[in-house]
């Protein structure tokens, strides 16, 4: 298994122990690429979620922790990245949740910022919201 595939599934692992902690059931998918990484229910809702890992990002001096939205996919010979869609089925989830080390972010899918294909989740001041409201561990 490629590494970054191997902390994807750490990743999954953490926040599907997360869930269970607090509460819920955790229903996994039979195949890997669908549009949610796994299942919580709790009290009645069901609700999709789609976990990623967050990484370190240095620029002018500056230590941004990220993740990135977009989905890449082939357009002829190219390689493109298209933005975060509340509209399109790939985009679809409920909870994004965020896995940095042992950091923890619960973010409503209706509190991302549309049409971004980054998020930082260094607290205030980028994309306009602070990623601080959604901190679970």
């Amino acid at each position: 298994m490629e590494a970054k595939h191997m902390k994807g599934a750490v990743s999954e692992l953490k926040a599907q122990q997360w869930f269970l902690e607090n509460g819920y059931q955790v229903f996994t998918p039979v195949v890997q690429q669908g549009i949610a990484d796994f299942v919580a229910y709790k009290d009645g809702e069901f609700s999709k979620v789609q976990v990623k890992t967050a990484y370190t990002m240095d620029s002018g001096g500056y230590n941004y922790l990220l993740v990135r939205l977009g989905r890449t996919g082939r357009q002829g010979r190219h390689t493109c990245t298209r933005t975060y869609d509340t509209n399109n089925p790939d985009d679809c989830f409920d909870v994004l949740f965020v896995v940095y080390e042992n950091q923890l972010w619960f973010v409503p899918n209706d509190v991302i910022p549309e049409g971004k294909k980054t998020v930082y989740f260094n607290g205030e001041g980028r994309n306009g919201w602070n990623s601080d409201e959604f901190v679970v561990a």
